[in-house]
């Protein structure tokens, strides 16, 4: 175990000696930025935790609950969001890369076309059967059964993707 460095034993000017003294954590003393930094604003605690917990643990966690909630970003938080992005290099995860959340697949492009277009068949109608028929025929086969679940909203690739989108 190391020693505390001397020059902490200092007087210094306007610390209340409490805070000279203090130990680190695990000894009773928080040391996370928003119980420390005396010159942040108390409104967005939150978002500086979040950010801590990239640069002290690399858990983005806490910062992608925040940014999926209804919790308004403050300015100071985009300031100190926008540092963050630019200290850190962002990469691809290794591997198979999904879709982005605001992109489509192409297909998930053509499902979705066809899907509309069972709708306007059985808009005119035509009986659901037939008009998935009529469009999966093309498709062969196989294709039936996919179109037919997207047109039910019962198919997991498309409830998932649906899930990550606004």
């Amino acid at each position: 175990m190391t020693k505390r460095p001397k020059w902490l034993d200092r007087p210094e000017k306007n610390v209340p000696e409490h805070i000279r003294k203090a130990k680190g954590t695990g000894r009773g003393t928080s040391d996370a930025m928003h119980d420390v930094a005396f010159w942040l604003s108390d409104e967005f605690d939150h978002w500086v935790a979040a950010l801590e917990a990239i640069d002290k643990r690399n858990d983005k966690e806490p910062l992608l609950a925040l940014l999926k909630s209804e919790c308004e970003l403050p300015h100071a938080a985009r300031i100190y969001l926008a540092d963050l992005l630019s200290r850190y290099q962002l990469k691809k995860k290794r591997g198979g890369q999904s879709t982005p959340a605001y992109d489509r697949s192409l297909a998930e492009v053509a499902l979705m076309l066809d899907v509309e277009a069972v709708r306007n068949l059985t808009k005119n109608g035509m009986s659901i059967k037939d008009a998935l028929a009529k469009v999966a025929k093309p498709r062969g086969p196989d294709y039936l059964e996919i179109l037919g679940n997207a047109q039910h909203g019962s198919r997991g690739s498309t409830r998932r993707m649906k899930k990550r989108r606004p």
